[in-house]
């Protein structure tokens, strides 16, 4: 049978590409801290998959396409490709802080959830949702230079893309209880930009 180069096959995903920025970082952020989740691969595996569309398949070459067989390693490649990132450093460093703060304070952040998901049940909670809000309450402790409410409105914003719509009251409810503790407790350390009250959404 005749061997095919499926980058001719499925050319698509080879050519999509888009500048990064501070948004799709942080949407890069929540879908590797919920795969960490779930599954048990590698924390690096998980960054070169989500972030650069790196596949570890035992085999990279051309493969052969035959009739009735499950989808080959190229296909797969295909279907789950994402559109290309071009990573400025400074996008790329702020969105893997952001993922290891957040994996490394989940038990603290859990804490925060549990504390003031009120009637909630944590198991109720979707786990989307949940990355959202962990996501977003590590930006307040552990990154200065961003106005919690850019944290808040940032985490809204993701939930109209990946959440359900009714999610976006209750992440907002969620952030604001929290963003109050932490501001009680002296807890928020911020400086320069993250002192500002700063309501609209971050720049790219």
């Amino acid at each position: 049978m005749e061997k095919i180069d499926l980058k001719d096959v499925y050319p698509v995903s080879q050519e999509r590409k888009v500048n990064s920025s501070r948004r799709l970082a942080r949407e890069k952020v929540l879908q590797a801290v919920y795969a960490e989740s779930v599954c048990e691969t590698n924390l690096n595996d998980l960054i070169d998959h989500i972030f650069y569309r790196i596949f570890n398949f035992d085999e990279y070459e051309e493969v052969t396409l035959e009739k009735d067989k499950l989808l080959n390693s190229k296909q797969i490649q295909e279907l789950e490709a994402d559109t290309q990132i071009t990573w400025s450093e400074e996008h790329l460093n702020f969105a893997k802080d952001l993922l290891k703060a957040t994996i490394s304070r989940k038990d603290e952040l859990n804490a925060y959830l549990e504390k003031f998901s009120n009637d909630w049940h944590p198991e109720r909670i979707s786990p989307i949702d949940k990355y959202i809000i962990l996501i977003a309450i590590t930006e307040m402790l552990d990154f200065p230079e961003i106005p919690p409410k850019v944290s808040i409105n940032e985490a809204l914003d993701i939930s109209k893309m990946y959440s359900e719509s009714k999610s976006k009251t209750f992440i907002n409810g969620i952030l604001d209880s929290i963003f109050k503790k932490l501001s009680d407790d002296g807890m928020l350390n911020k400086s320069g930009r993250g002192l500002l009250d700063n309501k609209d959404k971050e720049d790219a």
